[in-house]
């Protein structure tokens, strides 16, 4: 339910005159950026300043607004994560104020916690990021996105078997969600890290399918089909990837990806590099 209300409140706010907006419709314009599924996909860094305005505009009209801190905390995480920052530590600071703000101001809401444990994530902090996740999950057990976001901190520090229960239960929860991409980018990451290649390509193939699905559905692929050997279609998935993130390396994925445990961290690198993705 609360994915297709969530959907009908942001359609709302965006059929609004601007000049007859509140901090709520601010804050639900900027939430259709960054999880609408005609945007979620194609993430760059101009729609992500645009999400931040809009928050930034309902945090003027409310100060202690926690939904929207937590908004704009989400886009630092995409500005980091996707290499579009262009000053690291303003960004990561940034963030963290922004988040800290959102579970400042509503600690008991998911939102906020997961807000938080996003930008731990995007700054390397996993032990943090799974416990504001986990807090998320003890709040709203049925959240979809608060179950998403503790399974990728699990996966990114190394832990994909305890991750995997929540993905699960994310898809039992929420079959119709318009991030479901997302997710199955997080089951082609915990095949891989179990060094199941096959799976982790069909997983990836199946995300790449949906519009929402970012850049970290070509990048798992193209790894794991290196990793497999099959390098045409790695090379294949590789063309797609520099499609879509032009500019992209080994040393900007292993900046932004804050992958924390170092085989997996060095076996995903190892693949793109065979795949051909230059060094820098």
């Amino acid at each position: 339910i609360e994915p297709e209300m969530a959907a009908a409140e942001r359609a709302r706010a965006k059929s609004k005159p601007a000049e007859n907006l509140a901090a709520w419709d601010f804050y639900q314009r900027g939430m259709s950026v960054i999880w609408d599924r005609e945007n979620h996909g194609n993430l760059v860094l101009e729609t992500l300043e645009m999400a931040k305005q809009l928050f930034e505009r309902a945090i003027e009209r409310d100060p202690k607004f926690a939904d929207a801190y937590a908004g704009l905390a989400m886009c630092y995480f995409y500005i980091l994560i996707f290499g579009f920052s262009e000053d690291r530590a303003a960004d990561r600071e940034q963030g963290l104020l922004a988040g800290r703000n959102a579970a400042t101001y509503d600690s008991d809401n998911a939102l906020a916690r997961s807000g938080l444990g996003y930008i731990h994530m995007a700054r390397g902090e996993h032990d943090l990021a799974i416990h504001h996740c986990g807090a998320a999950v003890e709040i709203n057990p049925s959240g979809f996105h608060e179950r998403v976001g503790l399974a990728m901190a699990l996966i990114w520090s190394g832990q994909s078997e305890q991750a995997l229960p929540h993905l699960e239960m994310s898809l039992r929860l929420s079959p119709r969600n318009p991030s479901l991409g997302p997710v199955l980018v997080r089951f082609a990451e915990v095949h891989f890290q179990l060094g199941d290649y096959e799976k982790s390509v069909d997983y990836a193939t199946q995300a790449l399918l949906r519009p929402e699905t970012g850049i970290l559905g070509n990048c798992v692929k193209t790894s794991a089909l290196a990793h497999l050997g099959r390098q045409d279609e790695a090379v294949e998935a590789l063309n797609e990837l520099l499609h879509r993130r032009p500019g992209m390396s080994v040393s900007l994925m292993k900046e932004s990806v804050t992958i924390t445990d170092p085989a997996f961290l060095a076996t995903y690198l190892d693949g793109l590099r065979k795949a051909g993705l230059p060094e820098n």
